[in-house]
C-alpha cells in the first residue's frame, strides 16, 4: 500500500460499500453530498499475506482469487 497515509485494513474497509453497492459518496466541504456510481473492475495485487491486510469477512467480498507463485530465476529471465 506503498505512501498512503491510513492502514491498508482501514482503506479495504473504505471500499466495502462502493465494492459492493457499485456507488460511492463524495462529500463536499459545504455538506452537499453527491452519489457517484462505481462501476469499474478492481484488482487488488500484493506480495504481502491477504490476512495481514484484510479481515476474513472483507476477503470473503472478494469472488475470484488468484495464488501467482514467485518466478524461478529461469522464468524471471524471460519476463525481464
Amino acid at each position: 500500500f506503498g505512501r498512503q497515509l491510513v492502514r491498508p485494513r482501514d482503506l479495504l474497509n473504505r471500499w466495502i460499500v462502493p465494492l459492493e453497492k457499485r456507488v460511492d459518496y463524495l462529500t463536499l466541504h459545504t455538506g452537499k453530498v453527491f452519489q457517484i456510481p462505481f462501476d469499474t473492475i478492481v484488482l487488488f495485487a500484493t506480495n504481502l499475506e491477504p490476512a495481514k491486510l484484510a479481515d476474513e469477512a472483507f476477503l470473503r467480498r472478494i469472488r475470484n482469487k488468484i495464488y501467482i507463485a514467485d518466478p524461478t530465476p529461469e522464468r524471471f529471465k524471460q519476463i525481464f
